[in-house]
């Protein structure tokens, strides 16, 4: 019988496992380290002069004139009266002060631009060049070029024009601004005062701005300097790409105090492309009023949803009433895309192919329906000149029934009351004959001649509906109710809050 002898297994010694045991930390401390992602911003540029330089021969001073008719018309200044001494000096200065008076005047504006094309093609504001009779581009290197306007928006304020020369121009592409970070480094090159291709820096301040209670634009916010001049001109990123066109600013002192304001250039490219194709920029249309749906307007109408686009009108034959939307549906989304607002509803409409069919999710009733919508051309809208201020509020000789009801008088619509405060003849409700000073109503602007179609989802056929149905609300335990209007043919939700004690007018 053999006998297999085994080896016994040796010990480490001690500074073995001490190495081990060093080795074993390095490779975790390794491994933390790679997962790590430092929380440090990036170095300050040491200098921007080699962006400069290469950006600069493409941003250009427009520079335009504009002839202004006298608005004053052609004064005349009386006769010196006969035996008058310097009778003849003074008929001398009339003749004069009338000639002049008489010539229209030259007004002249600088802005800036910047070509996007070698063939000469040039980007810059709306609000520049409008009106102008002449326009003039002058580059970098001091040469001027008349330039011919191709198309330009006003809803967008962009403008793109057209230089002519034998040989290619030096030209920036746009970038991606969704790219940018808020904190990123910015450069803005323009002619602020007049001072051709002066250069700031700064950063993405802030984005999704808006401006002048504007919806077609989320503007870029920054603190590179922005004066008067810089308009039309080029926001730059650190890959020297055209991230915006700067074309606002805040201040109350007329220069820059660091908030200045720039198109995206996701949408100005987009706005431009259209306008070198059209001569113009092509929005969708739906054919809608709206009002940002939020939680009491959804409590007031029993619905689940909380966001989204409240429809308060409807356009006869337009693209929604041909789809089967209807009067206090709730959008909440468009072609696939989340609308929690008004505002997210136009623009997703605007920016949407005219003749494409888009899926549209309503919330009706509590129920959520998908419709398919064509979308239509929209219209420049025309200026209308009624105001609501024009309304008359004084007493009428209405004979039909009346309701005093939360500080509004309210009667049915009679032929007289049609014709008084012009209600077409398709439209019925109650109409509000005089509203008390100190109440609720007229804190909500509710004005005399407005017609109540609904309250909350209670149709109004008359005063007594009215009435009726802000009882009920009272006794569900609401503090306000939603009204659906009408005013000169148009609609509009309005919230109204019900008294706690009844003022009398």
């Amino acid at each position: 019988m053999s006998t297999i002898k085994v080896k016994a297994k040796q010990q480490p010694s001690r500074n073995a496992l001490l190495v081990r045991a060093l080795m074993a930390g390095m490779l975790i401390l390794g491994a933390v380290a790679l997962s790590y992602q430092p929380l440090f911003a990036k170095g300050t540029p040491e200098s921007f002069a080699d962006l400069v330089e290469k950006l600069q021969p493409a941003v250009v001073n427009i520079s335009t004139v504009q002839t202004i008719e006298n608005r004053r018309g052609n004064r005349r200044l009386p006769q010196a009266p006969e035996g008058t001494p310097f009778g003849d000096l003074w008929d001398q200065f009339r003749d004069r002060f009338e000639e002049q008076e008489a010539e229209p005047r030259q007004a002249r504006s600088l802005g800036s631009g910047f070509i996007i094309d070698a063939n000469g093609y040039v980007v810059t504001n709306n609000h520049v060049i409008e009106g102008a009779d002449e326009i003039t581009v002058i580059t970098n290197e001091g040469e001027e070029y008349e330039a011919e306007l191709i198309g330009s928006d006003k809803l967008s304020d962009l403008a793109l024009l057209k230089i002519e020369n034998s040989e290619k121009f030096p030209f920036v592409t746009w970038g991606n601004s969704d790219a940018e970070r808020v904190g990123d480094w910015l450069l803005a090159i323009g002619n602020p005062f007049g001072q051709q291709n002066s250069v700031s820096a700064g950063i993405l301040s802030a984005r999704n701005r808006q401006i002048n209670n504007d919806v077609e634009v989320e503007f870029i916010q920054t603190d590179a300097a922005i004066n008067r001049g810089n308009s039309g001109g080029p926001l730059f990123n650190m890959e020297g790409e055209v991230i915006g066109v700067n074309t606002a600013i805040f201040s109350p002192t007329g220069g820059s105090v660091g908030l200045g304001f720039s198109i995206p250039s996701n949408d100005a490219s987009r706005f431009i492309a259209q306008i070198r194709e059209n001569g113009r920029v092509v929005r969708g249309f739906l054919g809608v009023a709206i009002t940002t749906l939020n939680e009491e307007d959804a409590e007031d109408l029993g619905l689940k949803v909380k966001e989204g686009a409240l429809i308060s009108e409807i356009t006869t034959d337009g693209p929604a009433d041909k789809s089967g939307i209807e009067i206090q549906d709730v959008i909440v989304e468009w072609d696939r895309q989340k609308i929690t607002n008004s505002d997210e509803l136009v623009r997703a409409v605007r920016r949407t192919t005219v003749g494409k069919a888009v899926d549209v999710v309503v919330v009706r009733g509590g129920e959520r329906k998908t419709l398919k919508v064509i979308t239509g051309e929209r219209e420049e809208p025309e200026t209308d000149g009624d105001s609501l201020s024009d309304q008359r509020d004084d007493d009428d000789n209405n004979r039909g029934d009346r309701e005093l009801v939360e500080g509004m008088e309210l009667g049915r619509i009679t032929s007289d009351i049609r014709r008084r405060f012009r209600i077409e003849d398709d439209i019925d409700g109650a109409v509000v004959l005089r509203v008390a000073r100190r109440s609720q109503a007229a804190r909500s602007q509710i004005r005399p001649g407005y017609v109540i179609l609904r309250v909350n989802q209670n149709e109004i056929e008359t005063p007594a509906d009215v009435a009726a149905a802000i009882e009920e609300a009272r006794e569900r335990g609401r503090e306000r109710v939603l009204l659906l209007v009408n005013v000169r043919g148009r609609t509009a939700h309005i919230p109204l809050q019900l008294e706690t004690e009844r003022e009398d007018d």
